[in-house]
């Protein structure tokens, strides 16, 4: 086999002539006509043992033919995308190829490749972090939180007010409602977030006894009976409430912990914001062409991780539609712009791992298959055994590189502030 020549065609497509030797050729129509000798019913012969010229005027000397080429173009196809050195991303299409006894064969063959990605220049983007402030209200805001959390419900004297709780039997309600069922029995916080405004305002100044009928925006008229009511004390705020709450001994210890926690938690968010902005900047800065075969299938895995949440909601794909009043082509395009930035960003991450050379050691993959085995609750040799079987582990090991990029690309932009430990590599001619 020979590749006499590679040319790149608009769309990503890449086009591969190729040349089989006269005698490779040969020996795929000997086995092609031993195969369809084996298949064929030929009377007086048993299967495999009539000559060539009977089998060919049974069945065609075309049939053989083609059931050589069935066997010989993809094997001679993989050779030709290894010695050319391109990525397809796509099924190949053969222009018609005829087979002529005792010469070589030559055939053309079109596939959509990974296209190629200009990079700007990187290296040199710098984008500023700033540390995310904590704010002395939300410290607050948390201790309060914490306060609810260990707080009493006691009986009150009076009518319920704003922040008292209620105690609720259902006397009456629509057929097959669920929340407000006959006979139920409800804690409700007037005013709070759980309880129904209208209901809200229907509980407040009622007392033990009161019946109360409303009726919400999607729900028909309920009629309840104040069976108690409550009001929440709140415990002190000192230490020995941090003591009863966690291992601190004092509030002030308490609160310096709170405080690391909630700068930790907005840190995490901030990083994650950082990394966006500098992916977008980087992403912008690049030429990147979109083949329509990645394109499509992305929008395919956005359409069935919607599928699956609103299956997780009790919703099906017909009733989605009834909703929102779509076809599904419309959601089909609406999802478009989302997956070309999603395809975008990973041309480009895959783009940066190349350049920098940021492939992920073996340690990383063990790792990452020890995590995946202990969320499934399976071994490391069964997800390892799967991945391998179906295919998965390269893609695995593409997902692990492309995070190493965006670590690199993020600890570059921030000058190390913050990011992964990859460094940027000399390489001669400086820029790549």
């Amino acid at each position: 086999m020979k590749v006499l020549s590679v040319r790149r065609e608009p769309g990503s497509t890449a086009v591969l002539e190729i040349e089989i030797p006269e005698d490779r050729v040969a020996r795929a129509v000997a086995q092609g006509l031993a195969r369809v000798s084996q298949r064929a019913r030929i009377p007086g012969f048993r299967p495999g043992k009539a000559p060539r010229a009977v089998v060919e005027r049974y069945v065609g000397r075309d049939a053989v033919y083609e059931e050589a080429l069935d066997r010989l173009l993809p094997e001679v196809y993989r050779e030709a995308v290894q010695a050319a050195g391109i990525r397809p991303i796509g099924r190949p299409r053969f222009d018609e190829t005829r087979i002529e006894e005792g010469k070589p064969l030559r055939l053309v063959a079109r596939v959509e490749v990974e296209p190629e990605v200009r990079l700007g220049d990187y290296r040199t983007l710098r984008v500023p972090f700033e540390e995310p402030p904590v704010p002395d209200e939300e410290v607050d805001k948390t201790l309060e939180a914490l306060r609810a959390r260990y707080a009493q419900l006691l009986p009150k004297q009076g009518p319920a007010a704003r922040g008292d709780f209620v105690l609720v039997r259902v006397l009456d309600a629509p057929e097959g409602e669920q929340r407000f069922a006959r006979d139920r029995e409800l804690l409700l916080e007037v005013g709070g977030q759980e309880t129904p405004e209208e209901l809200s305002q229907a509980l407040e100044g009622r007392t033990t006894g009161d019946e109360v009928e409303w009726a919400g925006k999607e729900l028909g008229p309920v009629r309840v009976r104040v069976v108690d009511v409550r009001v929440r004390e709140l415990p002190a705020l000192d230490d020995a409430f941090a003591q009863t709450v966690s291992d601190r001994q004092t509030l002030e210890e308490l609160r310096a912990e709170l405080r690391a926690r909630i700068h930790e938690q907005a840190r995490a968010r901030a990083r994650a914001e950082y990394e966006e902005q500098v992916l977008a900047a980087v992403v912008e800065a690049s030429e990147v062409e979109l083949p329509e075969t990645l394109v499509h299938g992305e929008v395919h895995e956005l359409l069935e991780d919607l599928v699956a949440e609103l299956r997780r909601r009790g919703l099906t794909w017909e009733r989605y539609l009834q909703l929102t009043g779509k076809t599904p082509e419309q959601v089909h395009d609406d999802f478009r712009p989302r997956a070309e930035a999603r395809v975008r960003a990973r041309l480009v991450l895959d783009a940066v791992a190349r350049a920098e050379g940021l492939e992920p050691p073996e340690e990383e993959v063990a790792q990452a298959i020890q995590n995946l085995a202990e969320e499934a609750g399976r071994t490391e040799e069964e997800i390892r055994s799967l991945f391998e079987r179906t295919g998965r582990m390269e893609a695995l090991r593409a997902s692990l590189r492309r995070r190493r990029a965006a670590r690199f690309l993020v600890a570059t932009a921030s000058e190390g502030r913050i990011g992964g430990p990859e460094q940027p590599q000399e390489q001669e001619g400086g820029q790549p």
